[in-house]
């Protein structure tokens, strides 16, 4: 994944990790040995964050909607029993942390959440026409041999616009399908249907699908590929509010990751630019400038973390027989 994506992200576990050693420092009474081993965790998770996982766009997205991210991906990863993988969003909503941990903007969650669930019965609906165009196209005989595959559909159509009950990651995960109604309409059994209940069965159906990374490639939908800029814009977007709070302004480092996504800020919102603004905004930057606006570096804001709470910093790494570059 291009680091930009993620930069914002690896902004806020900064600080977080900063706080969390602060904290540890300044607790009335001392640290204890618990203390000492939960921040020795916070810092492998820190490290694996930034280092080795492999981030999707939306994984990025959701932890940002987070006050502490750094503790959720903690939490995450205790319930991590993925030998190959560590599905970020499919845990966040198996651990309910959307419940547990306090949310940046939870009435911005709360909407998104309905907004996703209106988007998937859209959709629903287009899988519907696109089904019904096709059998336009068919013979009696095609029709009538389609018969059990046309009650499904509609039954899937009809219990998912009226009946279904909507558990958090239901609809982003169908919603990265293509066809989510025929998904559903696969788990439909005309025969039985009324002598199950098909909440559960249709919930536990998504829920297996939101953990098979084959299934959600087979059915990838194709708006989904090419809208990694709207995320990226949205991820920036919440590192501008993000650093608008914390810091009063937006800081030079943000400022990089936007240009370098292709857009540019206007009164705290993003607009996309085109190469030409981009240009014009890049050459008209002095490099003091840039420096200046730049927040402290990671080390730094730990140095002084440590000096505040009264422990001495750790020497600097320098190679032997050198100095700092």
């Amino acid at each position: 994944m291009n680091y930009e994506i993620k930069r914002p992200l690896m902004k806020v576990i900064d600080k977080c990790l900063l706080d969390h050693a602060a904290a540890v420092g300044t607790k009335e009474g001392g640290p204890d040995i618990e203390d000492v081993y939960r921040l020795q965790n916070l810092s492998k998770i820190h490290y694996y964050l930034k280092e080795e996982h492999d981030f999707l766009a939306d994984e990025v997205t959701a932890l940002l909607q987070f006050t502490d991210p750094l503790t959720v991906a903690l939490e995450c990863w205790k319930e991590q029993d993925h030998p190959w993988e560590f599905p970020i969003c499919d845990i966040l909503y198996a651990i309910k942390a959307y419940e547990r941990f306090p949310l940046v903007n939870p009435a911005g969650y709360v909407q998104q959440k309905v907004d996703q669930i209106q988007s998937l019965k859209d959709r629903l609906d287009r899988n519907m026409s696109d089904f019904r165009a096709e059998l336009l196209g068919m013979d009696k005989m095609e029709i009538i041999a389609m018969s059990a595959e046309i009650s499904a559909m509609q039954g899937a159509h009809n219990f998912m616009k009226k009946y279904f009950k909507f558990e958090p990651g239901n609809a982003e995960i169908l919603l990265r399908m293509e066809n989510p109604l025929k998904f559903v309409a696969t788990q439909w059994r005309s025969d039985v249907a009324e002598l199950f209940d098909m909440n559960a069965q249709v919930g536990e159906a998504i829920v297996e699908a939101g953990k098979e990374a084959a299934v959600l490639r087979y059915f990838a939908a194709p708006e989904q590929r090419q809208a990694i800029s709207a995320e990226v814009q949205a991820t920036l977007q919440m590192l501008v509010d993000t650093d608008l709070k914390l810091y009063g302004e937006v800081t030079g480092d943000t400022l990089e990751a936007i240009q370098t996504q292709g857009f540019l800020l206007r009164d705290g919102a993003l607009i996309k630019a085109d190469p030409v603004q981009i240009g014009e905004v890049q050459s008209g930057r002095e490099p003091a400038a840039i420096s200046d606006s730049v927040k402290p570096s990671l080390r730094g804001q730990l140095h002084e973390k440590m000096r505040e709470a009264g422990q001495r910093p750790p020497p600097s790494e320098h190679p032997k027989g050198g100095e700092a570059r």
